[in-house]
């Protein structure tokens, strides 16, 4: 999936091709439909939510991943919206292509620097427990859905760096 943005000022990335570059600049957009769309409905508040998260990783986030968020944040809405629009709209069909995908990014580690790779995980489960949190619930109670929670578990799953 081709997205818009740049990845040459990104040295992180340097020695992956094109299409590993460009998985890893949608791993936070992909997590985000993963999660926020769970429940099949994927709304406004979980869009900000997942786009201010990328802007506080760009300027407060640890520093292995902050160049990283630097970029994608730049145009991480149309980055989103241009992502969802080209993935099917059901998450019963939807998911499993991300989580697909998503799961590549296991057998990218390896050319990654670990310290990025652990920060990159840690970052993107950050930015989806917000999405999750962004919409729903009464009072603050359940404001996290079944399907969200189940969401969050499996992208955990398939993007923990294994442990050297």
């Amino acid at each position: 999936m081709k997205t818009n943005i740049t990845t040459a000022t990104l040295t992180v990335l340097e020695g992956l091709t094109q299409e590993e570059q460009q998985l890893l600049i949608n791993v936070p957009a992909l997590a985000s439909i993963l999660v926020a769309g769970a429940d099949d409905n994927i709304d406004e508040w979980e869009k900000e939510a997942a786009a201010e998260m990328t802007r506080i990783k760009s300027s407060a986030g640890v520093p292995q991943v902050r160049d990283y968020y630097s970029v994608i944040c730049q145009n991480f809405h149309e980055q989103l919206e241009g992502l969802i629009a080209q993935l099917p709209g059901k998450a019963s069909v939807r998911n499993p292509f991300i989580r697909e995908e998503l799961a590549k990014v296991k057998g990218l580690y390896d050319k990654l620097d670990p310290k990025f790779a652990k920060a990159l995980h840690k970052s993107v489960m950050d930015i989806a427990k917000v999405v999750a949190e962004a919409s729903g619930g009464v009072l603050g109670y359940l404001a996290v859905s079944f399907e969200e929670a189940n969401a969050l578990q499996n992208l955990n799953r398939i993007l923990i760096p294994e442990e050297n």
